[in-house]
């Protein structure tokens, strides 16, 4: 119960949806709770944003089990606003989309274990609600509506990686041999082409190769 209480509706319905038949979910593992534990062994992480929170887990996991951690990409979203009673105050499509790219923001915290063989990814690109709620006075202008859940409205595509490799890999595939962050921009990452850069130098498959122009120059390895 404790662990499952402050428990979104998208992080349940995620829950269910990929574990697996025998699978348990919310179970004791190395002093740690695990979303799923399959019979195998193997466990699957449903994390819904900030990955490299699961590090200390990973690090407890990853040397006895296989973990396959689950990350939603939400290609649309809805903003549902909701009164103080409940009532809809508004609801709007949220003019952001989720990309690919938003990953190298997450793996941020982790890439230490990027040559570890028992880490695998699904990444899945959905449509979400997020539901907010409006319940400060309207005189604080600056306020904006705190986020109280978030639904899961449709599965579109999943993409699985066998390692972290396999997603730098999908990047630097389509990047020139040598490249800047305007070249990743370029490519579809737009605002997280920092983080790409970043990570993938920061784990070793790329190196620093001088500036074109005033741009910071990178090379693959």
């Amino acid at each position: 119960m404790i662990n499952t209480y402050n428990e979104s509706d998208l992080h349940k319905t995620l829950k269910e949806h990929f574990c697996p038949k025998n699978g348990k979910t919310e179970q004791p593992l190395l002093g740690s709770i695990c979303d799923i534990l399959c019979d195998t062994g193997n466990v699957i992480e449903i994390q819904t944003s900030n990955l490299s929170a699961l590090r200390a887990k990973l690090e407890k996991f990853l040397p006895e089990h296989k973990v396959l951690i689950v990350y939603p990409i939400a290609v649309d979203a809805y903003i549902h606003v909701i009164n103080q009673d409940g009532s809809t105050k508004h609801r709007r499509k949220s003019p952001k989309h989720g990309s690919f790219f938003q990953i190298f923001r997450e793996l941020s915290g982790l890439y230490h274990l990027i040559d570890n063989k028992n880490l695998s990814f699904k990444l899945v690109y959905m449509s979400c609600e997020v539901i907010k709620t409006d319940t400060v006075p309207k005189k604080r202008r600056s306020f904006r509506p705190g986020i109280i859940n978030k639904k899961l409205i449709e599965i579109h595509s999943t993409e699985d990686y066998k390692n972290m490799k396999d997603i730098c890999k999908k990047t630097l595939d389509l990047l020139p041999e040598e490249f800047t962050n305007q070249d990743i921009k370029n490519i579809g990452a737009k605002i997280y082409a920092s983080y790409t850069s970043w990570f993938l130098s920061k784990a070793g498959l790329t190196i620093p190769e001088g500036k074109r122009g005033r741009l910071k120059l990178y090379k693959k390895i």
